[in-house]
């Protein structure tokens, strides 16, 4: 029995060093772009996680390195891809969540398009730029790479904690919109000045906290 046990913690150990050394070759290539250019860098990713799927699915530890590249995979070439395909309409959404939440707040609003005024000769185009989408893809990827961190797989009741950043994130875009789109003033301190950083920090709060809220909860483990 002692030796079994040693065996097993043995095998732990390997399983944790495994995940992590592929966790580690994840994060440069999310970090670094090696290729400097991130389809081709989402396309590899694809690649290896498909690779580890098939050849060591039965292999705990690759198999969860397999997952948190599929994750990764997403972020840089499949959310991308959709994006493309979906530009136009999701920007427009965009803009009249922006303009709903300005009348709702008492101001006048005049809107062509993708184009929000509030008065005084001022006004802001939403750009894709300006979309949520980026970040609710790198929810994703941070919900699913801390599960695997975590020892866990991803379950169906995961959606919902996905769901949750969705909201919140698109909440606060159309907030930071709204703000941008009231004065001049307010544009350039929370879109060109210190208040980018502030909105920056609270996305990435928003993201890691919720994510790992959903990551730490009791949930069946890879064996």
């Amino acid at each position: 029995i002692q030796s079994e046990y040693k065996a097993a913690s043995k095998n732990d150990i390997l399983d944790s060093i495994t995940i992590s050394l592929w966790v580690v070759v994840g994060l440069l290539l999310l970090c670094f772009s090696f290729t400097s250019i991130q389809n081709l860098d989402g396309a590899v990713a694809t690649l290896i996680a498909l690779f580890l799927w098939r050849k060591y699915g039965n292999d705990n530890g690759l198999l969860q390195a397999s997952i948190i590249f599929f994750a990764l995979s997403v972020n840089l070439l499949w959310a991308p891809i959709l994006f493309a395909i979906l530009k136009e309409p999701i920007v427009l959404a965009d803009t009249i969540l922006t303009q709903g939440l300005l009348t709702s707040a008492g101001y006048e609003v005049e809107r062509q398009v993708n184009a929000i005024s509030v008065g005084n000769d001022f006004y802001i185009t939403v750009v894709g730029a300006c979309s949520v989408f980026n970040n609710i893809s790198l929810g994703v990827l941070a919900t699913v790479s801390l599960i695997v961190c975590f020892g866990g797989t991803p379950i169906r009741r995961d959606f919902f904690g996905v769901a949750l950043i969705c909201m919140l994130l698109i909440l606060l875009n159309t907030i930071r919109l709204a703000v941008f789109a009231s004065s001049s003033t307010a544009y350039h301190f929370w879109h060109n000045g210190d208040g980018a950083i502030i909105l920056a920090a609270t996305q990435t709060v928003i993201i890691f906290g919720v994510a790992t809220l959903v990551a730490i909860r009791e949930r069946p483990k890879l064996v």
